[in-house]
């Protein structure tokens, strides 16, 4: 189903589908029987980037005129311009100045992003998704965009074979509800919360098999080595991770084709700077890395925590805010093979 925006965002209101424009904040509530109608006839799949662009960047123009800063550069330059002034004039250290960073770095992936936004949403996965079970915090979720999960998927189309399986470690971004409605090869995926096992249980996916473990105890042995394809997005701490790389290494397959698809900001988790050396330990290495691939809906949750997080900083709150006014936090695909 070919629509002109990959900003929709689809969840559950009861017993019908709440379809969001996550850029343009319109909303359209529809019996679930219409979704492909609705959005084929809504103005909701209309992207309006001004909507997010012109306060940040007069936040920017702002803070700029007061630091006596005067450019005629292009918004993206000018932004690049306030931070290193930022980064430069402010004394910062450890976490503040790396989440400083981290929310320049979102801001300009949003800036930079391409004006034309249009995708080929599968309809079988975007029928199904508005099911998803709520965010729970517990768990450090945070979903990311239909759109991101489609695409994670297509990574691995070119390259499937009759005998390829899928694994998915952890899955609030519902990749085997997607993995199942692009092939018919079997997917295994583990996950923690009774929630999302849930959802899966009143799925009709023969090809899909749900295992509620919690994977501090490692892959089960019988499933080692079984997988062509693996996808994660796991915690940013450093046992977390660690934990994770471990049983993507003990599932991945020892075919040539085989590949694990790592989601993560390497730039931000904990010992990020020596991630290659921890794939490396569990004999992975990192055959290609896409910058901000992954998209995902910010919760205002989330937003009132980070601007907390770099009140210390001193910078002007406006452009604090304007800054973390973006929709999206972003994140980056590692496609690892076997070392």
């Amino acid at each position: 189903m070919s629509l002109p925006t990959t900003d929709l965002w689809l969840e559950s209101d009861q017993d019908r589908a709440l379809l969001e424009n996550v850029v343009t904040g319109q909303k359209l509530l529809v019996p679930p029987a219409d979704i492909h109608q609705a959005l084929a006839a809504s103005e909701l799949v209309q992207d309006d980037l001004k909507r997010w662009e012109a306060p940040l960047l007069r936040s920017v123009d702002r803070a700029m005129r007061e630091w006596s800063l005067h450019s005629e550069a292009s918004p993206l330059q000018k932004l690049d311009q306030c931070r290193e002034h930022c980064l430069s004039t402010v004394t910062l250290t450890g976490e503040l100045e790396r989440d400083l960073k981290a929310v320049f770095r979102t801001a300009s992936a949003f800036l930079g992003e391409p004006s034309e936004r249009a995708f080929d949403f599968n309809p079988e996965f975007l029928t199904e998704i508005w099911r998803r079970p709520s965010l729970e915090f517990q768990y450090g979720q945070l979903p990311c965009m239909p759109e991101t999960t489609q695409r994670r998927i297509d990574l691995a189309k070119p390259h499937l074979r009759d005998e390829s399986r899928g694994l998915v470690l952890g899955d609030d971004d519902l990749m085997g509800l997607c993995w199942a409605a692009t092939t018919s090869r079997p997917c295994d995926i583990f996950e923690i919360d009774q929630r999302i096992v849930a959802f899966y249980a009143e799925q009709e996916r023969p090809t899909l098999q749900v295992h509620q473990r919690d994977l501090t105890r490692g892959l089960p042995e019988e499933f080692h080595g079984l997988y062509d394809f693996i996808f994660t997005d796991p915690m940013y701490g450093r046992n977390g991770m660690d934990m994770f790389l471990t049983c993507c290494a003990q599932g991945l397959s020892t075919s040539a084709h085989a590949r694990l698809f790592l989601n993560t900001r390497p730039d931000l988790i904990e010992g990020g700077e020596k991630l290659e050396e921890r794939l490396s330990s569990v004999g992975l290495g990192v055959l290609s890395h896409r910058q901000n691939f992954s998209r995902y809906r910010l919760p205002e949750r989330t937003r009132r925590m980070a601007l907390d997080a770099l009140r210390p900083s001193g910078l002007p709150r406006y452009l604090l805010r304007a800054l973390l006014k973006v929709p999206y936090y972003y994140s980056d695909l590692l496609e690892v093979a076997r070392l």
